[in-house]
């Protein structure tokens, strides 16, 4: 849930959210079109879902909330490009989509709006966003580990962090203004470390699938290199299989999405020190919870469950804690992933 670098600074009444759900023959992908009710409920657009032509992964909006981007992750995956209407919907856009060539789990976008960045498990990829909402390819490099799973940009811009996560490790890359990527570092993690976020307090934070942990690090500000802090038991503990992370907007609260237990854990983000501590019980999400993510209010946290094909809704009250808000089913369009949300402005164009 960090492929959005803008959020709202002024009330709004209208947001979107798209849920990228693989096939169930995994020959054909689905992005769902949702408006967000004022009650936190997903009401699907017309049409209900946009098929592309590859199983998807992954989703990311530029930051400007004009264009977005899906990705396939299977070895003949595509980028499908779609731009985001007035009312919310999504069309193809001229160049719709193109092939990777190769295994790309991942998409995100510097805060700036001007690079794109794909993971493809054993290269990274940057791409230029042009007037019309396309990518263009400025570059490719080979990883160092083959492995490269998820990735997050830092607030400046300067820096990619990706996660190994078959060896567990992290490894840091520096990024130029004409978008190329330098390795800088790489460092030990968690045992499987599957999702990255940065804090709005400026934390990374390394969910670990493996050993049920979210794993905490300093970045220095000049270098952008990594420090391991601290790491917090999540779900159940060690087999609760924490696949992602997501902050709200204040950096105050933090949500947990644990595939193997099926809930989404909650807590408290200290605004000095980054520590997480627990904020309740964990809650039920219905499912085996691939991703979280908070609406771009703040408001609610929705999660994707990629069995049984479901989104769960909640509530996120004052103090960060979770109500049950309802749950809507993919049905026949598959199984869902990543869910983004259409930055506030997108909305009035």
């Amino acid at each position: 849930g960090s492929n959005i670098s803008t959020t709202p600074t002024t009330p709004f009444t209208t947001t979107y959210a798209y849920v990228a759900a693989a096939g169930y023959s995994y020959s054909v992908g689905t992005v769902a079109q949702f408006q967000i009710a004022g009650t936190g409920t997903l009401t699907p657009l017309n049409p209900g879902t946009v098929e592309t032509n590859v199983n998807l992964g992954a989703l990311a909006i530029d930051p400007s909330g004009k264009y977005l981007f899906a990705v396939g992750s299977d070895i003949n995956g595509s980028i499908s490009q779609f731009v985001i209407g007035s009312d919310g919907a999504i069309t193809p856009n001229s160049a719709p989509s193109f092939s990777s060539n190769t295994f790309p789990t991942s998409i995100t976008f510097t805060p700036n709006g001007q690079l794109a960045i794909v993971t493809n498990g054993a290269t990274l990829s940057t791409y230029s966003l042009s007037p019309t909402g396309s990518l263009v390819l400025i570059n490719t490099i080979p990883t160092s580990t083959n492995t490269a799973i998820s990735m997050v940009v830092d607030p400046s811009g300067q820096f990619l962090y990706v996660d190994n996560e078959a060896v567990s490790t992290i490894s840091e890359y520096s990024i130029s203004a004409s978008g190329t990527l330098t390795p800088e570092s790489t460092i030990p993690a968690g045992y499987l470390p599957f999702m990255l976020a940065i804090s709005p307090g400026g934390f990374l934070y390394s969910a670990e699938l493996g050993s049920g942990t979210i794993t905490q690090y300093s970045i220095n500000a000049s270098s952008g290199a990594l420090t391991q802090l601290n790491s917090f038991p999540t779900g159940s503990g060690a087999g609760s299989g924490p696949r992602c992370i997501a902050f709200d907007p204040t950096g105050a609260y933090a949500f947990v999405g644990n595939v193997n237990d099926g809930t989404a854990s909650q807590f408290v983000v200290d605004s000095a020190t980054g520590a997480l501590t627990r904020n309740g019980p964990d809650v039920p999400a219905g499912g085996e919870a691939m991703q979280v993510a908070v609406d771009p209010a703040g408001r609610f946290l929705f999660v994707s469950n990629f069995e049984p094909g479901t989104v769960a809704e909640f509530a996120v009250n004052a103090k960060g804690m979770l109500t049950p808000n309802g749950t809507v089913s993919l049905g026949q369009y598959g199984e869902p992933f990543a869910v983004v949300f259409a930055p506030w402005h997108a909305a009035s164009q």
